[in-house]
């Protein structure tokens, strides 16, 4: 009741209006104490989006927490999903499959068919793991040996013949068999 009744302080904390109060706003305290409400005040969803989705790890992990327990987040953060920022589209991938949202695997599976950063890739890619949907289709070894071809391709390699290449060991597939060279 006492912060809820004090909401220019946490307005201040979050950045949501000039701080008077504040050098540099506590951030992450401010979010900490968001946890101590029953329910995520709609005032702070935004801001704390805005946080869960940035790429500084301090913050967007309490944020995400935050996050998780809004009803019907799924929907909410779908749209992100085509954001034009690598670390957005990869942060609401990693929220959807810790959320188990079952019904964002059509959207992650088609923005997944037009992602070319791996890093967001990668993202999708375990979320939908996680939401037990068979991704073999996306990491078969023959598509795995294919993205190697191709990421390799117009690369001249340094010259490392000091390194004894031929003295390491043959890679296997987990399924077994060997890996080409």
């Amino acid at each position: 009741p006492y912060l809820a009744a004090h909401f220019d302080v946490l307005d201040q904390a979050l950045g949501q209006v000039a701080a008077t109060d504040f050098h540099d706003p506590p951030v992450q305290n401010a979010l900490g104490v968001l946890r101590v409400f029953p329910k995520l005040p709609a005032r702070y969803f935004n801001t704390v989006l805005t946080h869960a989705l940035s790429s500084k790890k301090s913050f967007n992990k309490p944020a995400r927490g935050l996050l998780l327990e809004v009803d019907g987040i799924e929907q909410r953060l779908l749209p992100f999903l085509s954001d034009s920022k690598q670390d957005i589209r990869s942060g609401v991938a990693e929220m959807l499959g810790a959320v188990g949202a079952e019904s964002a695997i059509g959207p992650m599976q088609k923005a997944l068919g037009k992602e070319k950063s791996e890093l967001v890739r990668a993202a999708l890619l375990g979320a939908l793991r996680r939401l037990n949907v068979d991704i073999s289709g996306y990491v078969s070894p023959e598509i795995l040996i294919k993205d190697a071809a191709s990421g390799l391709k117009g690369k001249k390699a340094k010259d490392i013949g000091w390194f004894p290449l031929d003295t390491l060991p043959a890679l296997t597939w987990a399924s077994g068999g060997a890996v080409p060279a």
